[in-house]
């Protein structure tokens, strides 16, 4: 009986040590991102590694071309990458537990999705068009409004937005991310 009992503390110590161990390791800043893909997610991720949807790699800087950002927005992209867009945009503004995706604001793609957008026939075009219109004037005050919109739209249970970053924290992400 003794045994048992010493054995149990034993391994529940070392699984508490080795759980602590862990989260200590694998600690990054304050504000997690990339750490758990949700099942929806996971099938963004799939869209995008068969090829229905690109990936960027190599995030572009503000001064973007507009042939680059054409190439990359083609007018007849899929609604639901103009819904990716917009969230992976979106995390550079937001805090949220979680974020997955990311893709830096510029000028250039605001205005592009914005023709793409007008282009087509969108199920939530409405919502893409108020959004993308206040952010092409510089208007990001409601952009945790505008990312959860698009959150919902695709079902997500991870990482809602809960404010607005500060400036020092959008600097800190942009680094992070994009430099």
């Amino acid at each position: 009986m003794k045994k048992t009992i010493i054995i149990s503390i034993i391994v529940t110590v070392g699984i508490l040590v080795s759980f602590f161990l862990y989260t200590f390791y694998n600690q990054e800043e304050p504000f997690q991102e990339d750490e758990e893909i949700s099942q929806d997610e996971f099938a963004i991720e799939e869209m995008v590694m068969d090829g229905e949807v690109e990936a960027e790699e190599e995030p572009n800087h503000p001064g973007t071309s507009a042939d680059e950002v054409v190439e990359e927005f083609p007018l007849d992209l899929p609604e639901h990458a103009v819904q990716n867009y917009l969230h992976y945009m979106s995390h550079q503004k937001v805090y949220a537990e979680q974020k997955w995706g990311h893709m830096q604001i510029t000028p250039e793609r605001v205005e592009r999705l914005l023709e793409v957008v007008n282009a087509n026939s969108f199920k939530h075009e409405a919502v893409y068009k108020d959004i993308l219109n206040r952010w092409s004037n510089g208007d990001f005050s409601k952009a945790v409004e505008d990312h959860n919109a698009i959150w919902d739209l695709q079902n997500g249970t991870i990482g809602k937005a809960t404010r607005l970053m500060t400036e020092e924290e959008e600097r800190a992400y942009i680094e992070r991310h994009f430099e």
